[in-house]
C-alpha cells in the first residue's frame, strides 16, 4: 500500500464497548431469554457482561457494522465527513479478536479533491 499509495494520513484505533452500547444491549436482551421485564439501562454490570459474554457472534457483527458506518462517513465527500475538503483515497482495516475485546486499526490514506 505505501509502494503505490505514499505514506498514510491517518493511523485510527478503535475498541469495542460492548458493557455501555445500550443498542447493542437491547438487541441481546431481545435475543436471550434472561432477564425478563429489565430493559438494557435496568441492567447491572454483572447482567451485562453475562449478556455480552453468552453471544459473542452478535456483538462482533455489532462492531463490524459500526465499522462500517463510520468508513462510510470517513469516505463521503459530504459535510459530515471530519475531513472537510479532503477524502479517503484508500484505507486498510485489522480487526484483532483478544481476551480484552475487539479492535479495530485503520491505516487511512486521504487526498483533496482534484
Amino acid at each position: 500500500m505505501i509502494r503505490q499509495l505514499g505514506k498514510p494520513t491517518i493511523f485510527l484505533t478503535i475498541s469495542a464497548n460492548e458493557m455501555r452500547w445500550m443498542k447493542l444491549l437491547t438487541i441481546l436482551l431481545r435475543l436471550s431469554n434472561k432477564y425478563p421485564g429489565k430493559s438494557a439501562g435496568e441492567l447491572n454490570t454483572s447482567e451485562r457482561y453475562t449478556l455480552v459474554s453468552d453471544d459473542p457472534v452478535t456483538c462482533c457483527i455489532y462492531f463490524y457494522k459500526l465499522v462500517g458506518s463510520l468508513m462510510k462517513m470517513l469516505e463521503s465527500k459530504q459535510s459530515y465527513n471530519p475531513f472537510r475538503e479532503y477524502f479517503v483515497r484508500d484505507y486498510f482495516i485489522r480487526i484483532e479478536f483478544q481476551h480484552r475485546g475487539r479492535r479495530t486499526h485503520f491505516i487511512v490514506v486521504k487526498q483533496r479533491p482534484t
